[in-house]
């Protein structure tokens, strides 16, 4: 599955690769202050079976404003 993952306080490039490796995912994309606000924005896709645990590990997380599957 592939997620959209939006990051607040600049922290995407720093977040995305520890929830990739940790989900036995790829990320890629990550664009700094996309929106002239300071958000980031990046993209994960992770092997189906640990789709639960990303999603776990992003609903867990301060940095994490919003995610959906694209």
């Amino acid at each position: 599955m592939k997620y959209k993952i939006v990051f607040k306080n600049n922290t995407g490039a720093f977040s995305i690769d520890a929830l990739a490796v940790s989900t036995g995912g790829d990320w890629r994309d990550t664009v700094s202050n996309y929106d002239g606000r300071g958000l980031d924005i990046g993209f994960i896709e992770c092997p189906d079976e640990n789709s639960e645990y990303l999603e776990q590990l992003l609903l867990s997380s301060e940095n994490v404003v919003e995610y959906s599957v694209v």
